[in-house]
């Protein structure tokens, strides 16, 4: 276990770095002890800092929405994204050779999540930033993938951002996706109910969020707004279904492409990862001091042990470059 450290002794070192010469990045993803990112190509990156697999895939191009999960259930672990065009496609990319199945024709995601709710494993997608689905994983190779529809929301915003959580309590998860939870039912053919966490959706791109949360604080950042809001928001405790108290962070943000929540200064409580257009920043204790990581857009930004000394680390997915920066206190 990291002992604490002081927030001025709180320090991030340029680890390594890899750039991809043809690479446009849109989307990436943390799987166990590699990092994946996808675009006009896709690169499965080993961490701690090891060997790179580049795929190419023609004039294929992917858009920011991607999971990791092993569809065909034979231990290793795939790819599902949505690849666009005039006509997208939900597809799954099955290692090791990476052959892609189509799972549906005209889905529109920028946003994608492995789960299983109900004991049913499948995708839980934003279709066209209005509509969460569930793709449930057929029962045979080669089977159409039942769909449900979960709930559409009905405001003038695009929602987007997705998550899952015990909201309630109640032993089942539920969803968080924008500016909302949506409940779980009890059995799987029975009805989402949705509460609203803030009302984000005054203009047309106001709900497409990034969100995290942890122990009942949820952290949302537009992810398509210049400037950008980010707050965070304190679940109820005694009824989550109102709308929940907002704490806004100040801040120049501009379109935030990443929060996470993450304990890198070891002292027990969540520090705050936030990765913009401008670069990366972690906000001790959520809303303190704030620690400049690295200068630049970002693609997306993770929270990850790389080097196993118990303190998280920053990997950074760039437009054509996988960096990692060590979390190196100075003592």
């Amino acid at each position: 276990m990291s002992l604490p450290v002081a927030a001025a002794d709180l320090k991030f070192e340029k680890g390594s770095i890899e750039t991809f010469k043809h690479a446009e990045f849109t989307g990436a993803a943390l799987h166990k002890n590699a990092v994946v990112a996808w675009g006009n190509e896709v690169v499965w990156k080993d961490l701690p800092w090891g060997r790179s697999q580049e795929f190419h895939f023609g004039a294929h191009l992917y858009w920011e929405g991607g999971a990791v999960t092993d569809v065909d259930g034979d231990g290793l672990p795939d790819l599902v994204l949505n690849e666009s065009g005039p006509d997208p496609k939900l597809v799954w990319l099955q290692a090791p050779a990476w052959k892609p199945h189509l799972i549906a024709n005209g889905v529109d995601s920028r946003d994608i999540m492995a789960a299983t709710p109900l004991a049913h494993r499948g995708l839980i997608v934003v279709h066209k930033q209005m509509q969460v689905r569930f793709y449930e994983v057929p029962a045979g190779p080669g089977a159409p993938w039942p769909v449900q529809d979960l709930y559409s929301f009905y405001t003038p915003s695009r929602e987007g951002g997705l998550g899952m959580a015990d909201i309630d309590g109640d032993g089942l998860p539920d969803i968080l996706c924008g500016n909302d939870w949506i409940r779980s039912p009890k059995q799987f053919d029975l009805h989402w109910r949705l509460f609203a966490i803030n009302t984000w959706n005054e203009v047309e791109n106001s709900a497409m969020l990034r969100l995290a949360y942890r122990d009942g604080i949820l952290v949302a950042g537009q992810r398509e707004m210049t400037p950008a809001r980010l707050a965070w928001f304190e679940k109820p405790s005694a009824d989550p279904t109102p709308q929940w108290p907002q704490h806004a962070i100040a801040g120049d943000w501009d379109r935030i492409h990443s929060v996470e929540l993450a304990d890198f200064d070891g002292d027990g409580k969540p520090d705050l990862l936030v990765a913009d257009a401008r670069g990366v920043t972690i906000l001790r204790g959520i809303t303190g001091e704030r620690i400049r990581v690295a200068d630049g857009p970002a693609v997306r930004a993770f929270a990850a042990d790389v080097n196993g000394d118990s303190r998280p680390d920053v990997v950074l997915v760039r437009r054509n470059a996988i960096s990692w920066w060590q979390n190196a206190p100075a003592h």
